[in-house]
């Protein structure tokens, strides 16, 4: 049997290329036991590869490996936590830790680590290759364990935890039995939203082998908690992390390193950069300019951090002058307005009721205008904005006077029903 997509093998990256396939072993794996993945093993093309790593070159990693006590603190930090994501993805006991390695320079911060595992009939080495994006863990043997799809079948079914994520999956696989090259696809069959895996297995020179599971950090999120700070995942700086960096950026340095909407960091990077920034305290001009950006993005990350970091009384004449800035029936504008909206109707730092009355005056912004005066409106004066409000056909009448009855209550002594 032939596979009917030939694609060039690049022996230096192995997760980045599809391999072409020659002889092949097939087995349909019908088996859905509890806490087993169902296992294909097909003659469908390559799927595309999710990540690139040098899969080949990683047992010569192991010979750059440090003790972990000679690494700064950061590095130690995500060790903990990639050793807890092992523990998720992992059927296997912990191993004796060789030591760890900080990979910088490639605009993102990497980790690579490496534990000996006493197992005489498997793997000699677990390792794991943690971006920021992915957690890839390595199996290292110092002979071919894989004489054929069978043996790959029973090994991937041996380290996928019992009673996790990873127990559920179902699993293509493709295996060239002439090369000894593994190649699967796979996505938990219980997961909210697709989140693929990938398996890789690939000889290594001069007798090693090297598979590797390749997990995406939205399925390991957990094991990258930071505690209750800003969470970290997917912020590429990490040794140090982030957060200690911007204390010696300047204020120029900071607006500038905010995302533009067009780059695929975390929208939690910004959050740590704007919680700097806001903590530094702002002029007029510089808390403008963290709203100036292509889409409205930006407006939602400033907002967040206003209202997480409690400084919108600080900033509050900066939030007022945003909003009597904004063009109604401009698009941009008013979606700018309604997510200022939705998230200052619930701040007891800042009244907008006599702003929201202007704009209720004008039959502008709605419907987050009587959605803002439902929720904050209390005086005579406001009810008689709303009921006053310039006609506009967004608005249904049952918004209106929800806001009316809403308003009516609080002015009674009875509060929001």
């Amino acid at each position: 049997m032939k596979n009917s997509q030939s694609r060039r093998y690049n022996r230096r990256n192995v997760i980045a290329t599809s391999f072409a396939f020659t002889t092949f072993a097939l087995l349909i794996c019908t088996s859905n036991a509890a806490g087993q993945a169902t296992i294909t093993f097909d003659l469908k093309a390559a799927p595309t590869p999710l990540v690139a790593v040098p899969l080949e070159d990683m047992p010569g990693w192991l010979m750059k490996l440090r003790p972990a006590e000679s690494v700064p603190e950061s590095v130690r930090t995500v060790l903990r936590m990639s050793e807890r994501a092992a523990r998720m993805a992992l059927a296997i006991p912990a191993g004796r830790l060789i030591g760890v390695l900080p990979v910088t320079g490639s605009g993102q911060d990497i980790l690579f680590a490496g534990w000996s595992l006493d197992d005489a009939a498997g793997p000699t080495t677990l390792a794991v290759w943690d971006t920021t994006y992915y957690t890839a863990f390595l199996f290292i043997w110092n002979r071919m364990p894989f004489a054929n799809a069978h043996d790959a079948e029973l090994f991937t079914q041996r380290i996928l935890p019992a009673e996790d994520f990873l127990s559920r999956l179902r699993v293509r696989m493709l295996w060239d039995g002439t090369r000894s090259k593994l190649f699967a696809e796979g996505e938990p069959t219980t997961f909210p939203y697709r989140a693929p895996i990938q398996i890789l297995g690939v000889p290594a020179q001069p007798s090693s082998y090297v598979y590797a599971l390749v997990v995406g950090k939205r399925l390991l999120g957990r094991a990258y908690d930071t505690g209750g700070q800003v969470p970290t995942l997917y912020v590429p700086e990490r040794f140090p992390p982030l957060n200690e960096r911007v204390g010696t950026w300047t204020k120029e340095r900071l607006i500038a390193e905010l995302d533009n909407g067009f780059s695929t960091v975390a929208t939690n990077r910004d959050e740590i950069l704007l919680t700097e920034l806001l903590g530094r305290g702002l002029s007029a001009d510089e808390f403008r300019q963290l709203f100036v950006a292509p889409g409205t993005f930006r407006v939602e990350h400033v907002m967040k951090a206003v209202t997480d970091t409690k400084r919108v009384a600080q900033y509050g004449r900066g939030l007022r002058d945003m909003l009597l800035a904004q063009t109604p029936g401009d698009p941009r504008s008013e979606e700018t307005v309604g997510i200022a909206l939705r998230y200052l109707r619930s701040s007891p730092d800042l009244d907008l009721c006599d702003l929201v009355s202007q704009f209720l005056a004008r039959g502008a912004f709605d419907p987050w205008t009587f959605s803002y005066m439902e929720m904050c409106g209390r005086t005579q004066e406001h009810y008689d904005a709303v009921e006053r409000a310039a006609a506009s056909s967004r608005v249904s009448k049952a918004a209106q006077s929800n806001a009316l009855g809403q308003i009516r209550r609080r002015m009674l002594g009875l509060g929001r029903q």
